[in-house]
């Protein structure tokens, strides 16, 4: 698979997550707890992927280094946040309200990746190079 498919599959996976915690309420601990879980190790693995594999190998790209600059910017802020709420009780309105600032840094995150980022990998690198890309992100994801 390709690497630009394979973070594609990641941002479904992490908004379909983010989208049953954000139909939640309040008095759904033990649910929101779990879904949280499930976020942030997701969003995790994702971020490794990138950091590790996938922005290194689109840095050598003038016209895409300014992206990859915001991106690791953004993980910056995701990292505040989903450390914040991991000590924040899931029954608060601060947990919410962190919630929120996730969820919305995350679509903006994919927004962009998906609307700007992989249209201009896309022109500069070769179906191959992101084949392999995508291969050495595999290879990462079950190695964890």
């Amino acid at each position: 698979m390709d690497a630009i498919q394979l973070l594609k599959e990641d941002h479904k996976k992490v908004v379909n997550l983010l989208d049953k915690i954000n139909h939640t309420s309040e008095k759904a601990v033990k649910t929101r707890g779990e879904l949280f879980s499930k976020v942030k190790e997701a969003l995790e693995m994702h971020e490794m992927l990138e950091e590790k594999i996938f922005y290194p190998a689109c840095k050598k790209y003038d016209e895409i280094r300014t992206f990859i600059f915001e991106a690791f910017e953004e993980h910056s802020v995701v990292d505040k946040v989903i450390d914040d709420l991991k000590h924040s009780a899931p029954n608060s309105e601060k947990w919410t309200g962190r919630f929120a600032v996730l969820k919305d840094s995350v679509t903006h995150h994919v927004k962009i990746e998906e609307g700007k980022l992989f249209p201009l990998v896309r022109k500069f690198m070769t179906k191959s190079q992101l084949e392999t890309i995508g291969e050495k992100m595999e290879c990462l994801k079950k190695k964890h």
